[in-house]
This record gives structure tokens, sequence and C-alpha cells, in this order.
């Protein structure tokens, strides 16, 4: 259904490149996200009603999401932050639409080594750590052995 859709929308733009008045229909909201910065996750809301999903089993998420993987690694967690409990948001910004409205959200990354710390790092004493449940277990990396038959 979504692809679908998807589909019919590239058709239309593709039939009316050449109608100066015609103006294409915003981006089809999609369910999650595997990788975002926070500029992009506020962005996406407009589409998706106020709620996101961000789920990874990379660390990249945590990187470009707290913005470790770009700029000077300072981070805007405001929509991470109030979409944990659902509350209202009110942004603006010079370069695009901003967005009003309550955020509802959740993050899953199933940790790869490193992925606590990121959070950490990124928490800076904003409370960001205290709303993730964190579980690191041992890895087994070297340790099974393959050769005994049960």
């Amino acid at each position: 259904m979504y692809e679908q859709a998807q589909v019919e929308r590239e058709q239309l733009i593709f039939d009316n490149q050449d109608n100066p008045d015609f103006i294409p229909p915003p981006p089809l909201p999609s369910l999650f996200v595997t990788n975002s910065t926070p500029e992009g996750l506020e962005k996406s809301l407009y589409f998706s009603k106020g709620f996101f999903s961000a789920i990874s089993s990379e660390k990249g998420l945590f990187n470009s999401l707290f913005g470790k993987s770009y700029g000077n690694g300072e981070n805007n967690n405001d929509i991470v932050l109030n979409g944990f409990n659902g509350d209202y948001v009110a942004t603006s910004r010079a370069t695009r639409e901003g967005y009003v409205g309550h955020v509802s959200g959740g993050i899953v990354c199933f940790a790869q080594a490193g992925s606590v710390e990121t959070v950490l790092e990124a928490s800076n004493g904003s409370g960001l750590s205290e709303r993730f449940f964190m579980i690191v277990e041992p890895h087994n990396l070297g340790i099974r052995d393959f050769t005994i038959e049960n």
C-alpha cells in the first residue's frame, strides 16, 4: 500500500513536471527512520502529526541523532526529550518550517559497543540518558566453541 502510494506520487510529479502552477504533494511519511539528524526528525513531524520512531541496529543512529557525526558535536535533543513524555513543542527555524504541536516518539538501538557511551555523552546533564532503558549483554565473539557436538 505504501509502495503504491509512493509510485502514484512520483507519477503525479512526473506528469506535471512542465506545469509551472503545479505544487507537488508532500513526501509520504515513514513509520520508522533508521538514521536521522535532529533537524530531519523535526521536519518529519509535520507529515507524521507529531509521531516519530527511530529504530536501528547500528550505532550510526545515535551518532546522527545526537550530533556526533556532523558539525561541532553539539546536539539539539529537544524533540527526543519532549517526545518521551508527549510534550508540546513550538519551534521556529530560520531555514525551514518549524513544528508546533505535541510530539510523541521512541528510539530503539540494538546496542553495539559504544552506543551507551554515546547516549551518556550526548545527555550532558539534560536528562536524555534517563529516558533510555539500557541493557548491555556480554558479546560472544571468540568465546563459542563450534567444534563440540551436543
